[in-house]
């Protein structure tokens, strides 16, 4: 839910809620919107529907602790193999109405190492093998 106050659309509003008008489409993008009356000082105030989206993710490690003498990966620039270990970042959408267009963009950042004082980085990304792609999103 969402609440909406006088102030915040403008500092001569007044009697802002006395009447509400809604279910009327009335900017033509599908969607029903919403007008509402301040009648002490004879203004109103349309609000316009859009799309929404409901976005949710995860992040898993494939364990729950890494050890640092299994030395498997072997990472350009480096001469011998380094501990590694997988995790799967998954995100998912939800559109609520139709959408104009039908692509999304999603940006997602993954920070591993928060010691930004360190001299060098003890975590990185390497790029993965596999790509997904969910034509449902």
């Amino acid at each position: 839910s969402q609440t909406i106050t006088a102030s915040s659309l403008g500092s001569t509003i007044r009697g802002f809620g006395i009447s509400i008008s809604g279910g009327k489409d009335l900017d033509r993008n599908s969607y029903p919107d919403v007008v509402i009356g301040s009648s002490v000082s004879n203004h109103i105030v349309l609000l316009r529907s859009r799309p929404v989206v409901i976005m949710t993710g995860s992040l898993i490690a494939g364990s729950s602790s890494v050890t640092l003498k299994n030395d498997t990966c072997l990472v350009p620039g480096f001469s011998q193999p380094l501990p590694c270990f997988n995790i799967t970042l998954s995100v998912s959408g939800r559109i609520s109405g139709q959408m104009r267009t039908n692509k999304l963009v999603v940006n997602v950042s993954v920070s591993l190492d928060t010691d930004k004082l360190a001299p060098a980085k003890r975590l990185f990304v390497m790029p993965s093998q596999q790509t997904v792609y969910n034509p449902l999103l």
